[in-house]
This record gives structure tokens, sequence and C-alpha cells, in this order.
């Protein structure tokens, strides 16, 4: 394969069978707007959709911040790929039998880390999953029964036990003929001298290893994809903590992942909801009573890239936490996490139990779905929380919750959500509405006197793409009609023979265009780059559809060639001037040449030239 993992005619089957609308729906809520489709991108906060995808192109781009390119280019950016893993995954999915790729030296090495660490985690899950039946198991066992978790439950999330000893998965691996260096790197062992064999160089060590997870009922932890990425442990008996999670690892990282969403995420999208708890256990105790469109964090702080996950699958978040302090200072925090991800959040509140959990087992799946149904938006709920806290039958009590809610109605950007707000908060405290929304417009002044004066913009910066339509260059004439052919090459191969019969690589001055035009008949060599597929993506967005590309293709290549003639006229120009008649023969005789060729030009073709996108939604 000449030094490439895989050729051409593979990536074209794959690309024949794959479809691009399956695949980003997986990661984003489409609808149909005329032949394309859009929604909130991926890479960027926003609440306007700027993200398209063509389905004929079996392309993506995104108009807000300037991401774009194929299928293959998508699975890498969401799923952090190489593109060689995008093709494997991409084959696997849409049953495309690959052969044996061709590695460099770090390819291999990188292979063979993350095999192993697979390798490790597959033989621990089963390991896991054995001891749990076991004598060993029984307590853990009985602990589930003592929870209401049926037989079918703990099959459907494949729970495990981890055994007290301190050498349970590290003796059995060494068995099996996996790497303690894998072991190590996959957060199933723990490395006691690992400073010292950092500072020395040397191997990792059997004898200096112990298993992470000891005493402990074990929840696999899988990505969106069903991936097996890594464990957490509930401890049984007084044990600290009461949960542990791997580390992060090569391929767990806990800000991104969030549990069960593997078998949600379907249920989400149907129902356009997602109920996020704080427990692994209310998790599975939803989906045994039917409501299986919940999923929970990692056990730690809610994160913007697990909201912003969640947001782009559905627009009705609702979150269902322990109804402790501590559960509701998370609720706060999370509140504020899907704001600034670019949404909003609906909050359950129950009493007559600790959390989720308990109340399903309590009260019913019926009665806790009619909680989530109703449960209240995130600003009623910071409101509620603070008049509990709070005499508002005082001035003092008054003052204290405007305090508390003038900041948040002042992020609020829909001036209607504002002032149905401040009616109904102004009626509660009684006091004047006018009063209360002057409060929000002199600390909204505030803010942005604070923002200006520290440089700080109150539209945070998600990333350097995040303006990228404000800042698109204007290109000239010529360089469009550069792109204008490449666009053409892409979407109508057969017409390649065409263009390089009326032009040659030096006829592009752009460099980018040059050297697209010379690998235009392998689309692998542009596929490979991620930046070239989302330049691209982009060209093909901004001319729009073509319903001529022959005619297209002769326009751009005569414009193009007039560009050429315009050069050579101040050649002869020069050539004059200079007195230098053998320079000015020589370019009189290319100029005529080429004048013969652009009439002929403009006989094959008199299409439009391409011009601008019209808009974001085709139709």
């Amino acid at each position: 394969m000449s030094g490439r993992y895989y050729s051409q005619e593979i990536i074209d089957e794959i690309r024949s069978k794959a479809d691009i609308i399956s695949l980003v729906s997986e990661y984003v809520k489409l609808r149909k707007a005329g032949k394309n489709y859009v929604g909130l991108c991926p890479f960027h906060q926003e609440k306007t959709p700027s993200f398209t995808v063509d389905p004929d192109k079996q392309l993506f781009y995104c108009f807000g911040c300037g991401q774009g390119g194929n299928i293959f280019t998508f699975l890498m950016k969401m799923e952090n790929m190489t593109f060689p893993d995008a093709v494997q995954e991409l084959a696997r999915r849409y049953g495309v039998r690959l052969p044996q790729p061709t590695l460099s030296v770090e390819q291999e090495k990188r292979k063979a880390e993350l095999d192993g660490i697979r390798k490790g985690l597959k033989f621990a899950h089963q390991q896991y999953r054995q001891m749990l039946f076991s004598k060993q198991g029984e307590q853990a066992l009985k602990y589930l029964e003592m929870r209401g978790i049926a037989r079918d439950t703990i099959e459907l999330f494949e729970l495990g036990y981890a055994p007290s000893q301190w050498d349970f998965i590290t003796t059995r691996s060494k068995r099996a003929g996996i790497s303690p260096d894998h072991l190590v790197k996959s957060g199933l062992a723990v490395d006691k001298n690992a400073e010292d064999r950092q500072e020395s160089g040397r191997q990792v060590r059997w004898e200096d290893l112990y298993d992470r997870f000891r005493g402990r009922i074990i929840f696999p932890i899988w990505n969106s994809g069903g991936d097996l990425i890594g464990f957490a442990g509930r401890a049984l008996g007084d044990i600290e903590p009461k949960y542990l999670n791997s580390p992060d690892t090569p391929l767990f990282h806990k800000r991104k992942e969030l549990y069960a969403l593997n078998l949600a995420k379907p249920n989400i999208r149907n129902r356009g909801r997602v109920c996020v708890m704080e427990g692994y256990m209310d998790v599975i105790s939803a989906f045994q009573n039917g409501i299986d469109y919940v999923v929970a964090g990692m056990g730690t702080a809610f994160s913007r890239e697990q909201a912003r996950t969640l947001l782009l699958l559905c627009d009705d978040v609702v979150l269902a936490y322990d109804q402790d302090e501590a559960g509701k200072r998370a609720v706060m925090r999370c509140i504020q996490v899907f704001r600034e991800a670019g949404g909003k959040s609906r909050v359950v509140a129950f009493e007559g139990a600790k959390d989720p959990d308990e109340y399903v087992v309590k009260y019913g799946a019926d009665r806790f779905e009619q909680l989530i149904e109703n449960a209240v938006t995130d600003v009623h709920f910071i409101y509620d929380e603070a008049v509990k806290a709070n005499d508002i039958s005082t001035v003092g009590g008054k003052l204290k919750v405007k305090d508390i809610i003038v900041p948040v109605l002042s992020h609020l950007e829909s001036e209607v959500e504002i002032s149905a707000y401040v009616a109904e908060i102004a009626r509660d405290l009684d006091v004047m509405k006018e009063s209360l929304y002057r409060d929000v417009e002199v600390y909204r002044q505030k803010a942005k006197t604070t923002s200006a004066g520290s440089g700080y913009s109150t539209s945070r910066d998600y990333g350097p793409e995040q303006n990228a339509s404000k800042k698109r260059e204007v290109k000239s004439p010529r360089r469009r009609a550069e792109e204008g052919i490449i666009k053409v090459l892409v979407e109508k191969p057969e017409l390649v023979s065409v263009a390089k019969a009326h032009l040659s690589v030096d006829d592009f001055s752009d460099s980018r265009c040059r050297l697209m035009y010379m690998n235009c008949e392998d689309s692998v060599a542009w596929m490979e780059d991620p930046e070239t597929a989302n330049w691209i993506a982009e060209i093909c967005a901004e001319f729009g559809p073509v319903e001529t590309p022959e005619r297209i293709l002769m326009d751009c290549i005569r414009k193009i060639k007039e560009f050429r003639l315009a050069d050579l006229r101040d050649e002869i120009k020069r050539a004059e001037e200079d007195k230098d008649d053998e320079r000015l023969w020589t370019v009189l005789d290319e100029y005529q040449k080429l004048l013969r060729q652009v009439k002929s030009t403009r006989d094959e073709g008199s299409g439009g030239f391409p011009g601008d996108f019209s808009g974001r939604e085709d139709g």
C-alpha cells in the first residue's frame, strides 16, 4: 500500500456504504433543511444551528466556527482518532473487510499500546463478572439483591465484583500474558514505585504492582459507541472512597464520558429528553423500572464537555440529584455548566426519599416520571432555594433573594424570558416589577463595563475558530476560480481528464489549490489530512449546489486563463519598455496561443461563475 494504510479502493468502498447523516446523528440532533441537514455544531458553543451536513456530497461544514470535512474527519474530530483508526471503525460499522495495514514504527507502537490496554480491560471485565457469581462474590450479589437489582439488570449493565486481595487482577493478568505496563496504563493496577521508576527510566515490574479495585462491586464504563474504556467500583463496607473510578487513560477521560450513555442514547433521541442523575445505582434502578433515558456523570464535577454532549442530542435536560445539601450544591453547579454550554436545564425536587433510586423503589417509576415531566426550570429552582434560605417577609430577606436572582436573570438572553420571570418573582416578593427590572438592567450595565475594562468578553471564547465566519478572508476572483475547479473535481472526479486537458499544475497560483489539483485523482491523499478535508468542505459549502458542473468547470478554466492573459499583457509591456525583442516575441507567441484557448473554452461553456453560498439552509 505504498507507505500508507489503505488503498483508494478501500476508502471508496467505505464512502459508498457509509451514511454521514446516520453517523453525525449519533452525536448531533439534525433536522432536514432543503437538501441538507442542520443542527447545533459539536465543535463550538452556539444556540442557533450553523452546522450543515450535505448527504449528497457526504460532507459537513459549520458556518460558525469553520470546522468541516467528510465522514472520516468527523469521526476523527469527535473521537480524537487518527485517519487509519477512523477507517477501521467505519469499516467495522459498514461491513468492509480491510487488508492488514502497513504501519510506521511510531504507529505500531501506538497501536500496540491501545490494543494492550483494551486486552487488559477485556480480561479484567471477564474476571470481575465471574467473581460476582462465585463464592467470593456472595456478599456483593446479596447487596445488589438487597438494593432490588434483578439478574437481568445485572446482565444489562454487566456488573462484576473485585475481591479484596491486592493481587487478584495483577496475578491473573500476568498468567494471561498481559504486560505490566499495559495493566498500569489501563488503570487496573497501581505502580507503588512509579516516581522512582520514572526517575530511573526502568520498566514496570510485576512486583511493584497492586490492584486498584479491591473489595468493590464493579461497574464497567463504556463510551457512547459501546467500547469498554474503564471501570468504577463501589466499596462494600467502610472502605474509602465509597466510589472509585479508573484514572484518566489513553481510552478513558472522566470529563468527557457519561455513564450508560451507550444504552440511553437512542432513547434520549426518541424522547428529546435526558435525565441526569448523580449515582450509577440511580441510573441502574431507573433503567430497571423502564426509565431508559438517564445518564450519570463520572463522580466528579459535571463538565462543559459532558453538557455539550447531551445538548447535542436533545433540548430538554432534567437534573435529578440527591435531595441533601450536597446534592443541591451539585445541581447549582450543573445549572451553571449547562448555561455556559449554551443550554438550559430543569430540576426534579421530591420528598420522602434521599435519592432517585430510593424514590423509584418506594413510590414507583410512574410517579418519578411525573416528577420529571413537572420539573421546574433552572431559574425557578435557584429562586425557590433562595426563598427557602431567607425570610422574604422582611426587607432584608427580600434583598438577599434579590442579590441571588438578579445575576441569574441578567444572563438570560431573551427579553421575553426576563420580563416573565421579573413579573412572577416581583409578585412573589411583593415588590414593584419595575424596580426589579431596573436592578437587572443596572447589573447588566455594570457587567458590561467590567467586561470592557478588563478586555473580557461576556460571550466566551471557546476556541480559535469560534467566530470564523466573521474572520473569513475575502478571496480574490482568481482564488475563487481555482477553488471552483477543486470543488467540481471533488464532486465529479470523472471531470478530472477534462480539466487536465486545459490546465496544468502551473496554472494555479494558490499553493493549496495547486497541491490538491496534483492529487485530485487520489482522494485518500486529502482525506488523511483533516486540515485539507476541512478546506474542501468549506469551499463546497461556500459555492453551494452546482447544477451544471461541466459548464462551471469550463467557466472557471476560462477565468484562470484570462488572469494568465492579464499577466502576459504586463510581461509584454515590460519587454517593450526594456526593448527585449527576444522576450517580447516569446511572450507574444504564448499570449496568442492562450487567447485561442480562452476562445475555445468560451464556446464550450457559458455557465455562471460560482457565486457565494446563498445561506446556511438550502431550500
